[in-house]
């Protein structure tokens, strides 16, 4: 079910493209991509209480999951294909927002300026900033990975890692399976 293991690797390219376009430190300004299950600020603090049991499941199984996970990536072939991706999307993403790509790297060298200098208000203006530039590019790179060609691509990847994660450990199988059914019923429950 390829569709269902989609929004794990839409998630592993998220944050690698935009790791890539905020710099090596994904955490150095407010320009990294939070991760998923955390709420935006503002957000309504409310969450059912089932689907907090799901997230709580999903996170003790993508732990479970992530030895062979980062292992797969060791396959040449699999970390050829998933770069080639990569790049596939950056050079979409250049093409189609590049002047939101150019300023979220003048942010980040503005972060790195203010940072040495110790000016702390700086680089909380600068971080205000690059999160709101983030949040375009994510929308952005969304709209990218959402194209037929790309989604086919991912899913092929998709395939090739599940593969590569079960000859690594074959006794994932059933893990992969819940949390792939867990990720569909987050996502139907999504707003």
């Amino acid at each position: 079910m390829p569709f269902r293991r989609y929004a794990f690797t839409a998630a592993l390219l998220s944050g690698f493209l935009l790791t890539a376009c905020g710099g090596d430190d994904p955490d150095a300004a407010a320009g990294a991509a939070a991760p998923a299950d955390q709420l935006a600020p503002g957000a309504p603090q409310e969450i059912d209480p089932d689907l907090m049991v799901l997230m709580t499941e999903a996170q003790e199984l993508q732990t479970r999951i992530a030895p062979a996970r980062d292992q797969a990536l060791d396959d040449p072939e699999l970390a050829s294909h998933l770069n080639e991706l990569q790049d596939r999307i950056q050079a979409q993403l250049r093409e189609s927002s590049g002047e939101l790509v150019d300023e979220m790297e003048g942010l980040e060298a503005e972060f790195e300026s203010a940072q040495a200098a110790g000016d702390e208000e700086r680089m909380q203006e600068i971080a205000m900033q690059a999160q709101m530039v983030q949040m375009q590019l994510q929308s952005a790179q969304e709209e990218i990975i959402g194209r037929q060609d790309i989604r086919d691509d991912i899913e092929a990847f998709e395939a090739r890692h599940r593969q590569v994660m079960l000859e690594i450990d074959p006794e994932l199988e059933e893990a992969l399976d819940r949390l792939e059914e867990i990720m569909e019923r987050l996502q139907a429950a999504a707003p």
